[in-house]
This record gives C-alpha cells, sequence and structure tokens, in this order.
C-alpha cells in the first residue's frame, strides 16, 4: 500500500538532523582540548549548517507546490516513517542530555559517526523518492559529503584511539 509523504514535512527532518548535528559537534569542540579534533568538530558544524541551508533551500522551492507529495511503495514508506518517528534521530528535547558530558574524544567520535550513519540511511531513503523534477542532485552532494564525513570521523578515531 503506497504511502504518501508531504515533502516539506520530510525535508523538514532533513532540516532538523543537520541542525541538531551541528549544535553537537559545536558542542563537542568547545568541550574537548584536543586541537586537531577541535579543528575537525568545528568545520564539521559548519557543513552541517551549510547542509541546513541546502534542505531549507529545496524545502522553499518546493514549498511552491503545496499539493505536491511523495507516493512511496509500503518498504520505502515504513522506512522513512520509522526513521522520522525520533527512533533514531535525537529530539530537540533530548539533544543536550544526549550528547552529556563525553567521557572521551573517542566516545564523541563514535556518537558522531552513528548519526553520520543514521544521517546517510535516511538521506539515502529520502533521495530514492524524490521525482527527477525535483533536483536530488543536491541531496546526492550531501550524501557524498556525509560520506566524506565517515571517512574523516573514522581516521579520526583511529588517531586517538591510536
Amino acid at each position: 500500500m503506497p504511502t504518501a509523504f508531504n515533502p516539506d514535512e520530510v525535508l523538514a527532518l532533513a532540516c532538523e538532523i543537520e541542525r541538531v548535528g551541528g549544535r553537537f559537534y559545536a558542542r563537542a569542540a568547545a568541550l574537548l582540548t584536543d586541537p586537531e579534533l577541535r579543528k575537525l568538530l568545528e568545520k564539521l558544524a559548519r557543513w552541517e549548517a551549510e547542509h541546513q541551508r541546502t534542505f531549507a533551500a529545496l524545502r522553499a522551492r518546493l514549498g511552491q507546490e503545496p499539493d505536491a507529495l511523495l507516493d512511496l511503495d509500503d518498504t520505502a514508506g515504513q522506512y522513512l516513517r520509522a526513521l522520522a518517528s525520533g527512533a533514531v534521530f535525537p529530539t530537540e528535547d533530548e539533544d543536550g542530555r544526549w550528547l552529556g558530558a563525553p567521557r572521551s574524544a573517542a566516545d564523541v567520535l563514535q556518537r558522531a559517526l552513528r548519526v553520520e550513519r543514521d544521517s546517510i540511511a535516511y538521506y539515502t531513503g529520502l533521495r530514492a523518492a524524490m521525482p527527477a523534477a525535483w533536483g536530488p542532485a543536491a541531496v546526492d552532494d550531501i550524501l557524498r559529503e556525509e560520506m566524506g564525513h565517515v571517512i574523516m570521523l573514522s581516521a579520526e578515531l583511529h588517531r586517538v584511539d591510536g
């Protein structure tokens, strides 16, 4: 049974994912003393803010199509609904507690890697559901950047865990 999603809602969640990710990276950078790690986390916070702006621009463009819906097959619809339910991503009320007091630089990096992988999963589902007319190239670019974040975070985790 097809599931209809309002693209504004789907893109609003993408904006929220990036906002929370940016706050996570900025807070983590402020808590850690390792200068290399702080620099990386500050850079990631800036990139997440840019991703948020990209999704907001796409959302604004699609907002000019008020009756637009994403019609997904049952599997894709259930997948996006599960991710959007809040079970995967921290919500507004949780994001401060979610960061908490990191036990170590490795702890921050492991949390960051989980969120990056979860956002890749969400954006992959979003990308698969987007009609070509909506310009999915922007989502493709963000997916590539998020994959790059995983590579950088993994390398940094290897460095600090040595």
